[in-house]
């Protein structure tokens, strides 16, 4: 029996999350502020780079590589 490997569910997203975190760390770099929150880095790319995902993916995204702003 193989054991049972876990992937994400529903279809492929357009963009992998290689090139977004690229993108999200470039939007960082690229801010005058010391740390952005997920909602206007979701946001920013939306609109201004035209790159559709959810909220949810750029907050995971964000956590797991430490990106996120700092907060009390």
């Amino acid at each position: 029996m193989t054991p049972m490997v876990q992937r994400r569910r529903g279809p492929k997203p357009k963009t992998p999350d290689t090139d977004l975190l690229k993108a999200i760390r470039d939007d960082l770099a690229a801010s005058s502020f010391s740390g952005e929150g997920h909602r206007k880095v979701w946001a920013w790319l939306r609109i201004v780079h035209d790159i559709r995902m959810s909220r949810t993916r750029v907050l995971r995204l964000m956590g797991e590589r430490g990106l996120l702003s700092p907060h009390r």
